[in-house]
């Protein structure tokens, strides 16, 4: 391959799949073929017409709001999958249930994985047998995974929550789950393969437990909703009041029985009426207590090494613990500190989380911690699935780093980092397949293995290219003002290391083939499984939060997110409290879980598109140094201000590349604390006559993961009318 090919990012070449499932402009289709040329999708409306696609239309596409790629979505098995767990995704589960079904899935996996080598079968005996040989390896993945929580009972997710945050601790005791009986076991793996191997077969079935019919006699459950309605009347009575209404009613009810020589039926209780009248519509109950025109302005809602054939069927991921002082000797760097110096670089190391290719053997993904921990691993995860020549480009590499695609089979070790349940359910999430070869055979795990062994090395040896000559030129380093620059000059090797040096260097498993070249011919002849929407990357991958819907929707670090399926939740739930999700790099749009479902909801801004959380809040509090009066910055002003900003952000976060850390949930809500929650954007007249998005916007009613998708409801553009002067209003940032 000639230089300048190599330098060139070519597009893509996805496989879509006669299952797969792809929303484009508001349309769904499933795959219909796949060649050289581009894809043959079918829609899924009555009229099942067939469109063609070129990749380079398609991979356009990919690029637009509201487009969805689902893997095997239409499969049957997986379609029963979902209908008999109720929900689209293990997203949509809670921890205690993810994590019931990861311990599930091993124990089916277990036995398959017996019963193909001949050492298992489906009998009682058989399975007791594979119950004997595996309890002690799960049981012990069932610990590292756990942690310290108090089991996975119904009642504790919040307890496990903080239960897993607490360091380890000698004698703290830890809860395991019983191993299953033969029979259980059984039912497990039946329900697992007709289930299309789809893990949302194995959830509990008990989550449609308990007593569905009526619990009265109609007569009864009758009069009990005519008295429960009265609470929304303008009379605003109690509820104990009620109940004596409907202990008149009752009786009055009990005596045309008695005539008519039937027996005689109890009375609800006065819990049995509150329960009623809580699941009242909140709009209609306010509106009935307090006016029509009350409960609009209060629930007003806003307008605004194995066999491998094809690339990414085999990912391995594994961590490295970097010695930043075994670097720094090999480097040259060492002999140039005074003595003081060395002994506060002694104890830095790192750990570098890393994923391979199988097929091609390229780096898909590389992240760096300050210690090994499930973020770093996420990390590296999340960078398999998206295009990362913007990391190359920023380290100046020369080639691009364009190896991303829907995941597959996904092969770590037993490490805490893999075995915990965010990251096992996040490969699950994204369609692909978690694999965990026993413990003390690294064989298993050899691609990934050898590479380690290859930076240890050949990378040491270069470090000096990067970092030394203008290390050393400074005299004597000080690493506690520079300690960050080694490790950020570090990240910046790395990246130029693996892009250019090794994905073009002859690779001995790929018959003196360099990994650039096997990439480029395998996509070009194969092509790879179509990689997950930034929404749904989103959800898996996004920073967690807690917000509370509110007439404006949800806020978030100060601004608005709503959607028209948001607002009918709100007038039915009122202000509850719901799981949001945000992109650290993307303030453009955010998810919410509602409904059984995630709904992606659009900033009221579209200058927020692309905004980092990090720039947003520089950018605010800029502000608020340059300005005493907050609510005398223009719209203009505020806007320049985070794209000045931004410029600067995104350089430092794409420069820092692996080593770049994202803000917590947690740092998130005490920053809003400490900065007394920033600041409001100031109106946009424009904005403010009509709705924020206008006609055509594909988001206006919002969309939700894993259901199918209308047509959105688009309204008329905003009248013609005169601008109105902004009004003056104080700046803030609330989520409440």
């Amino acid at each position: 391959m000639s230089a300048d090919a190599a330098s060139t990012a070519a597009v893509p070449r996805r496989v879509i799949g006669p299952y797969d499932r792809v929303v484009m402009a508001g349309v769904e289709y499933r795959g219909g073929g796949s060649d050289e040329v581009g894809h043959t999708l079918v829609r899924t409306d009555a009229s099942e017409a067939a469109e063609g696609f070129t990749h380079e239309a398609y991979h356009r596409a990919r690029g637009v709001p509201g487009f969805r790629y689902d893997r095997g979505y239409y499969e049957p098995g997986k379609v029963k999958a979902r209908h008999l767990a109720g929900v689209a995704s293990l997203t949509h589960l809670a921890p205690w249930e993810r994590s019931q079904i990861l311990w599930r899935l091993e124990w089916v996996r277990a036995a398959m994985r017996d019963a193909d080598a001949g050492e298992g079968s489906r009998s009682d005996e058989g399975l007791r047998a594979v119950v004997r040989r595996h309890r002690v390896r799960i049981a012990g993945l069932d610990c590292a995974r756990l942690g310290s929580e108090a089991g996975s009972a119904r009642n504790a997710p919040r307890r496990a929550t903080a239960a897993a945050r607490s360091k380890a601790r000698a004698g703290r005791v830890l809860m395991i789950r019983q191993p299953p009986a033969p029979k259980a076991l059984r039912t497990w793996i039946k329900r697992f393969e007709e289930g299309g191997c789809d893990p949302l077969a194995l959830r509990k079935r008990t989550y449609r437990s308990g007593y569905r019919r009526a619990h009265f006699d109609p007569e009864v459950h009758l009069a009990l909703q005519v008295v429960a309605c009265r609470y929304a009347t303008r009379t605003r009575p109690k509820i104990r009041r009620l109940h004596e209404d409907l202990l008149i009613a009752v009786a009055a009810i009990n005596e045309r029985r008695q005539g008519e020589g039937r027996p005689p039926v109890a009375c609800p209780s006065l819990k049995a009426l509150s329960k009623v009248i809580a699941g009242l519509s909140k709009f209609e109950v306010y509106a009935g207590r307090h006016g029509l025109e009350a409960a609009r302005r209060r629930f007003q809602v806003v307008s605004y090494g194995p066999d491998v054939s094809r690339p990414f069927e085999r990912i391995e991921i594994d961590e490295w613990t970097v010695d930043l002082q075994k670097l720094a000797v090999e480097s040259g760097v060492w002999e140039h500190m005074a003595p003081q110096m060395r002994e506060k670089v002694t104890r830095v190391r790192y750990a570098l989380c890393a994923a391979l290719d199988g097929a091609s053997r390229c780096y898909v993904g590389l992240s760096l911690r300050p210690t090994a921990c499930v973020e770093n691993a996420m990390q590296a995860l999340h960078m398999a699935c998206v295009d990362k020549t913007p990391y190359a480009r920023a380290v100046g590499a020369a080639t691009p780093w364009d190896m991303y695609g829907g995941l597959e089979m996904v092969v770590t070790d037993t490490g805490a980092s893999f075995v915990d349940e965010n990251f096992q359910s996040g490969v699950l999430a994204l369609g692909g397949e978690p694999y965990m070869p026993p413990t003390g055979l690294p064989h298993l795990r050899g691609m990934i293995e050898r590479g380690f062994g290859s930076l240890r090395t050949r990378l040491a040896g270069r470090f000096t290219g990067q970092t030394h000559e203008h290390v050393v030129a400074k005299g004597n380093y000080d690493p506690l003002t520079d300690a960050s620059l080694t490790v950020g000059e570090w990240a910046e090797v790395m990246v130029r290391h693996a892009v250019d040096h090794y994905h073009n260097w002859p690779h001995e498993a790929l018959g003196g083939d360099t990994p650039r070249n096997r990439w480029v011919e395998l996509n070009r002849t194969v092509g790879t499984t179509d990689a997950a929407d930034r929404h749904t990357l989103r959800e898996v991958f996004g920073i967690r939060l807690r917000r509370t819907v509110g007439g404006h929707g949800v806020r978030v670090m100060g601004l608005r997110y709503n959607a028209e399926r948001l607002q009918t939740f709100f007038r039915a739930a009122g202000p509850v409290e719901v799981d949001v999700r945000v992109d650290p790099l993307d303030l453009g749009y955010v998810s919410a879980f509602i409904e059984g479902g995630w709904l992606t909801l659009r900033c009221h801004r579209e200058a927020f598109d692309g905004v980092a959380v990090d720039a947003w809040l520089r950018a605010s509090e800029d502000l608020r140094r340059r300005y005493a009066d907050l609510a005398r910055v223009s719209l203009p002003v505020a806007l320049a201000a985070i794209r000045d900003i931004q410029a600067i952000s995104d350089a430092a976060v794409v420069r820092a590349g692996i080593a770049a850390l994202a803000p917590t949930s947690e740092a998130l809500d005490r920053l809003d604390r400490q900065m007394g929650i920033a600041f409001e954007l100031p109106p946009d007249p424009v904005a403010e006559v009509g709705a924020d998005a206008g006609p055509g916007d594909p988001l206006l009613g919002g969309f939700a993961t894993g259901g199918p998708v209308g047509d959105p409801d688009v309204p008329p553009g905003p009248p013609d009318r005169p601008t109105p002067p902004p009004p003056r209003r104080r700046f803030r940032m609330s989520d409440k």
